[in-house]
């Protein structure tokens, strides 16, 4: 909400309804709309997963698997890329 102003005001608005709206694909099997919402929903079920751990668990446990997930994530990322 704060932000929309600076995005028009600047042209970024424009240019993401632009990018949004553009129908070449460049070859990708997917359009770029449909991957929006395809990481929104995923990001939701990740809230969700997070919520039911609480509820579940305790926050306790939660904040040790968010750790250890993290953690193994950084550590495949520099084995990977160095």
């Amino acid at each position: 909400v704060f932000l929309l102003p600076l995005s028009v005001i600047s042209g970024q608005f424009s240019n993401g309804i632009k990018l949004l709206t553009n129908n070449d694909t460049s070859g990708d099997d997917i359009s770029l709309p449909w991957t929006i919402a395809l990481m929104n929903l995923t990001a939701a079920a990740g809230q969700i997963f997070i919520f039911f751990t609480v509820q579940l668990f305790s926050p306790l446990i939660t904040t040790t698997i968010t750790t250890t997930r993290k953690f193994f994530t950084i550590l495949l990322s520099v084995w990977k890329f160095g």
